[in-house]
């Protein structure tokens, strides 16, 4: 025989016995348990917007993830990324240039470039501008973030 139950919505099963009515207290609303055992919200039913029954319970959290960890290269003459930098030191002692690569790099590739020396670092892209112009000179203590889509750097 089918019951009628009266509880708090965080409290309705996800699944019932068929012919069941549940009354959600606090919200109003309810569900009936279809022969499947599955709880349907009759509002969703007569008014044709679908059947939804309440919030199942939450699942297991999932695994950690990796552990991004950037590539820091430190260097004190002139340099030509590679795929794999993230950050590059220029510790310099004298003016040099930063090329960034642009060949074999995906759209969404970040630079960081820093000067930690006392000389200038002029930051140039192998192929197109750095917002939309054809290099960046950065001084003692300066950072430039840049982001690469597919055609230009940006500075972020």
């Amino acid at each position: 025989m089918a019951k009628f139950h009266s509880t708090m919505l965080s409290k309705i099963p996800a699944t019932g016995v068929p012919g069941d009515i549940w009354f959600a207290q606090d919200t109003t609303e309810v569900f009936f348990v279809l022969a499947s055992n599955v709880l349907v919200n009759i509002n969703g039913l007569l008014s044709g917007t679908g059947a939804v029954g309440p919030k199942g319970d939450t699942g297991a959290q999932g695994p950690v993830g990796p552990a991004y960890v950037p590539s820091v290269v430190e260097k004190t003459g002139d340099y030509t990324t590679s795929v794999d930098d993230d950050i590059v030191l220029a510790n310099f002692s004298a003016p040099h240039t930063i090329t960034l690569i642009t060949s074999g790099i995906p759209a969404g590739k970040k630079y960081t470039v820093t000067v930690i020396g006392a000389a200038k670092a002029t930051v140039v892209p192998q192929s197109g501008p750095i917002n939309g112009e054809s290099d960046a000179v950065l001084f003692e203590g300066d950072s430039l973030d840049l982001l690469w889509d597919g055609a230009n750097f940006f500075v972020q």
